[in-house]
């Protein structure tokens, strides 16, 4: 990164096998843009790669930090199965956690809770990586929908 932030879309780079922007082209519908920011120009970085999806209804910022530069319309938070550490960047995102997904994968130990949510916090709890096999993905969708008034 030559600048204070990159936004990054060439696919070859995106495409990287065993990286979230690998993952995200794989379920995305649209465009995948990834962030690479120094930390004093994360507000300016994050403006730049929205601006890319100003004609769409509805964009997902995959990341911590986001919620450092700009306060989410629906913050989501999606735990891994398994007792995995807390990421310390999650804590700047708690304030703004709405709903929660506990990715629940057969054959792993059950996601564990993250401490100092906010009250009425929605949860929900199925296979993230199979969605289309569990009622409760579908009752996500939903309530993801409605929130945002779509």
């Amino acid at each position: 990164m030559s600048g204070p932030f990159a936004v990054i879309q060439d696919r070859q780079t995106l495409a990287q096998p065993g990286k979230d922007s690998a993952r995200l082209l794989a379920a995305a519908t649209g465009r995948v843009v990834w962030l690479q920011s120094r930390p004093e120009a994360l507000a300016e970085g994050l403006a730049a790669a929205l601006a890319v999806f100003q004609e769409e209804r509805a964009v997902i910022v995959e990341g911590n930090a986001a919620f450092q530069a700009s306060p989410p319309d629906l913050g989501l938070l999606v735990i891994g199965p398994g007792p995995e550490p807390q990421k310390p960047s999650v804590g700047v995102a708690l304030p703004f956690v709405q709903g929660i997904v506990l990715n629940a994968r057969p054959g792993f130990p059950p996601p564990v809770m993250i401490e100092g949510l906010p009250q009425n916090v929605r949860t929900f709890s199925f296979d993230a990586a199979r969605p289309e096999s569990a009622p409760q993905a579908n009752a996500f969708v939903q309530w993801v929908a409605d929130t945002l008034g779509m």
